[in-house]
């Protein structure tokens, strides 16, 4: 096992509701076992990069909450390099696109790790 700070359900879940009330949707619920394993995803990889890809993947292919999981994905990948000391600030239009990207299987895992490795 390697030494990330993985986030937990409960800062998930703030920033689900968080991102809820600024863009609109259902609070309909969650899938508590997606969730954690979501969350859970970036343990075993030595990589910073492929463990916050592996995080993402697992939010927009599982859909763990009832609506807004790319966007969870974009803030909660965001939120895991900043707990782990990385402060990767790509621009709005390029995270949006990059994490679209990955939902729509456009991009595969390694691409999106990519992407963060080489990012501003």
């Amino acid at each position: 096992m390697n030494g990330w700070r993985c986030l937990t359900p409960a800062v998930a879940l703030d920033v689900q509701a968080a991102l809820l009330v600024g863009f609109g949707g259902s609070a309909a619920g969650h899938d508590a076992a997606r969730l954690e394993a979501a969350l859970a995803a970036p343990r075993g990889h030595p990589d910073i990069a492929d463990a916050a890809a592996a995080m993402a993947e697992r939010i927009v292919e599982d859909r763990p909450f009832a609506e807004g999981n790319t966007r969870a994905a974009l803030l909660l990948v965001l939120l895991f390099l900043r707990l782990n000391g990385v402060h990767f600030r790509p621009s709005a239009a390029e995270a949006s696109a990059a994490v679209a990207a990955l939902a729509a299987r456009s991009i595969d895992r390694e691409t999106f790790a990519d992407w963060i490795r080489t990012g501003p």
